[in-house]
């Protein structure tokens, strides 16, 4: 009997034993989620803005955090107007190319990390402008030196045109420029190597913006 009482006495300090550790387990597990949930998440910073074309911007930003983020957008820079534009595919994604804008128009754009139900704060508002149309273009051989050039709006925003030339395919390596006001919409470039293959870019301006080029390819042989 005495023997069973030892043994009872012992199964009982176990099953107290078990059940403290268990609350503990809980209650740190318990304090751990909670920590974990009330942790914020560090607002995205350098958000900058690019116009590529007429019609779209590249955003990009920096963050330190392996999560997703919205972009936001207005055509002012007051943040109660922004309105949800599209959101990065993949983790960790620091840029973003946004279509379907306006041409020559202003806008803002604001960026939130998030990750599940966590949202950070947005960033501060950052702006640029679309640019304007590539005007039509079109340019010939007029003699074995010197090219005829003609271009047609697209917009009635510009200043002026500016008539870039040289042997390369892109305008970043052709150094041979001049501009024409507006309502000039031709010229000819003279003083040309014969036999050489030149190619012209015309692009729109309005002050110290400039717009989509667009070019042609003309042989002189």
């Amino acid at each position: 009997m005495k023997k069973l009482g030892n043994i009872f006495f012992a199964l009982c300090f176990a099953v107290i034993l078990f059940s403290s550790c268990s609350s503990e387990d809980s209650s740190s597990s318990s304090g751990s989620s909670h920590n974990n949930s009330s942790k914020s998440i560090e607002s995205p910073y350098r958000i900058s803005a690019q116009p590529l074309s007429s019609h779209s911007v590249k955003v990009t930003w920096k963050h330190s955090g392996y999560v997703y983020f919205n972009i936001y957008i207005s055509e002012t820079d007051d943040l109660s107007t922004a309105k949800f534009n599209s959101s990065t595919s993949s983790l960790g994604e620091t840029s973003i190319e946004i279509d379907g804008l306006n041409e020559f128009t202003s806008y803002y754009f604001w960026v939130e990390a998030y990750y599940g139900s966590k949202k950070s704060q947005k960033t501060r508002g950052t702006g640029c402008k679309t640019k304007l149309k590539a005007p039509i273009s079109s340019a010939s051989k007029k003699t074995t030196t010197s090219i005829n050039v003609q271009w047609f709006p697209q917009d009635k925003a510009m200043d002026a045109y500016e008539v870039i030339w040289g042997v390369s395919s892109d305008i970043d390596l052709c150094y041979n420029k001049q501009s024409f006001l507006y309502p000039k919409t031709n010229c000819v470039i003279s003083n040309l190597k014969k036999g050489q293959t030149y190619y012209v870019f015309v692009r729109a301006q309005s002050g110290a913006y400039f717009g989509d080029y667009s070019y042609s390819r003309v042989e002189l042989k």
